[in-house]
């Protein structure tokens, strides 16, 4: 009987010592990089005591976040997250405590243990899948069991690489195509005996996000803005002056350049267009729509589109 209170006893002493004294803890490999649970607040001394012991838990420079979503994939009816392994750096001296990252915009709030980092994930928002970074939260911190030096490679600690962040082309504007009702709209003055003239409709094709150019990933930006005017071109310019050798009084009309209401869709997504901008042209020739289009990144093109406004001679006021 007293050897088994014997034995039990030295069970609870070990238990004790186990719970009681943290460093055997992490000399057995209790904090190791591979843990998605939050690291004990213990592990960010370990560095500084342990650091000449065999097995040593440390707190490295830097360490390699996996399975970090970058950019999102349409295939289907579901999102194909691609994933790389992003670095956190930690830069304090007395603790493993993170103090930057790679992707800077997925670190979070300090806790016990380590700091927030948000993975990111897919999801998909009508046709497309959409990459929100705030999602998949772990708690992080710079704990690696092995080499005690930070500088040097350890055979133990997770290797890292660098993230593939996504750049992209300017926004796409395709081949250019566009619609225009009515196909051959008159100038105004001409088009009074119709009581229900309010000039033409135009509607872009469908505008594209520039496409990811480094990490092949298929991803496109998000177009965040679309702006037009409409302009008179050179040809209509000069076409008018002519007329105004046959006609007494002909002459460019109109103020340029003009900012007409329309209407758009797909805001927000990799695929936008205007769908109905409206204009009642008071000159004849070529107007230019100049529409032109920012992405999620920042980058901005446009692109010309012509509309032909006619004028019937045997009508000219």
């Amino acid at each position: 009987m007293k050897k088994w209170l014997y034995i039990v006893g030295i069970v609870a002493v070990l238990i004790v010592i186990w719970f009681a004294a943290p460093s055997l803890r992490c000399l057995a490999g209790d904090c190791t990089p591979a843990s998605s649970q939050p690291r004990p607040v213990w592990c960010c001394n370990q560095g500084e005591l342990w650091f000449s012991l065999p097995a040593t838990v440390y707190c490295a420079q830097q360490y390699g976040v996996h399975n970090v979503t970058v950019s999102c994939q349409k295939s289907g009816s579901s999102c194909i997250r691609n994933n790389t392994v992003s670095k956190i750096y930690c830069a304090n001296s007395n603790n493993c405590n993170v103090t930057g990252a790679d992707l800077p915009n997925r670190l979070g709030s300090i806790v016990s243990g380590g700091r927030w980092y948000y993975k990111g994930s897919c999801v998909l928002q009508g046709n497309q899948c959409v990459l929100q970074t705030n999602t998949n939260g772990d708690i992080q911190n710079c704990c690696v069991k092995g080499n005690p030096d930070p500088t040097q490679p350890s055979a133990t600690s997770t290797p890292t690489q660098q993230a593939c962040i996504p750049e992209f082309a300017p926004p796409d504007f395709g081949d250019g195509s566009s619609t225009v009702d009515p196909p051959y709209p008159l100038v105004i003055s001409q088009a009074q005996l119709d009581t229900d003239f309010t000039g033409f409709t135009f509607q872009t094709g469908v505008i594209l996000g520039g496409i990811d150019i480094k990490c092949g990933t298929g991803q496109r930006a998000a177009i965040t803005d679309i702006s037009a005017q409409i302009l008179l071109s050179d040809s209509a310019r000069q076409g008018i002056q002519a007329l105004a050798q046959r006609y007494y009084g002909a002459t460019v009309r109109g103020s340029y350049p003009v900012l007409p209401p329309f209407s758009t869709s797909g805001i927000g997504t990799s695929q936008a267009m205007i769908t109905a901008l409206t204009y009642t042209p008071v000159d004849p020739g070529v107007h230019i729509v100049q529409v032109t289009v920012t992405q999620s990144d920042g980058q901005a093109a446009s692109y010309d589109y012509p509309v032909n406004v006619y004028l019937q001679d045997n009508t000219l006021r």
